[in-house]
């Protein structure tokens, strides 16, 4: 994000100053923050799966990453991971 003014050492010190963000700057940023906050519930939805059901954590987190889209089903050779919701074992349907 690049602040609308310069910004030296001097001015951080000083209370009371602050820095301003353009508004596209903001939005990257709150884009940033929802995306991060997507991963951390994806995250915490998939944890006991690969803890102990021993998944692999790649293909769970491209799983979830295909339930956000309007398709919401992934397609797959691998037999395992097809067991899941959402998931379909290709050269077959459900």
């Amino acid at each position: 994000m690049s602040p609308q003014r310069s910004v030296s050492s001097e001015n951080l010190t000083n209370p009371g100053d602050s820095i301003s963000y353009s508004h596209s700057a903001q939005s990257r940023a709150g884009r940033a923050v929802i995306k991060l906050l997507e991963n951390a519930q994806d995250i915490a939805s998939i944890v006991n799966l690969y803890r102990d059901e021993g998944y692999d954590f790649a293909d769970l987190m491209i799983r979830q990453a295909a339930q956000r889209t309007a398709s919401r089903i992934l397609k797959t050779f691998d037999q395992k991971l097809a067991r899941l919701d959402g998931v379909e074992l290709l050269g077959t349907t459900h």
